[in-house]
């Protein structure tokens, strides 16, 4: 007569996978799709740098010719930009002195007792 101790069925080992066998199944995916990445990544390729073309070339050397036909034109834009910031700045900067006086003026209303003007 066979008696059976109450607690953990007895189960056939071989039916399923173990814990063991199936980490050792995802470490094996794992390391694999590792190693693939690392390869497709080693075989990139960088871009060859291109030689100047000619027509690049004389593009830029026509254009420094027109730029040095034009020294007058050049020199009055400057000068005539330089006047225009001038001017605006004298017009702004006149306005924004007069609105830190009026912010001024507001803070001193706050901090000064009224009554006694201190």
């Amino acid at each position: 007569m066979v008696r059976v101790l109450p607690g953990r069925p007895n189960y056939n080992k071989r039916k399923g996978m173990t814990a063991k066998t199936i980490t050792s199944i995802v470490i094996a995916i794992t390391i694999l799709f590792v190693l693939l990445i690392t390869q497709t990544q080693a075989e990139e390729v960088l871009p060859q740098k291109k030689p100047v073309s000619i027509q690049l070339q004389t593009k830029l050397n026509s254009f420094g010719t027109w730029l040095n036909e034009r020294p007058e034109a050049i020199g009055n834009w400057a000068t005539n930009e330089w006047e225009d910031i001038k001017q605006f700045q004298k017009a702004n900067w006149q306005s924004g002195k007069e609105q830190t006086a009026k912010n001024f003026e507001k803070i001193k209303s706050f901090l000064v007792d009224k009554t006694t003007n201190r």
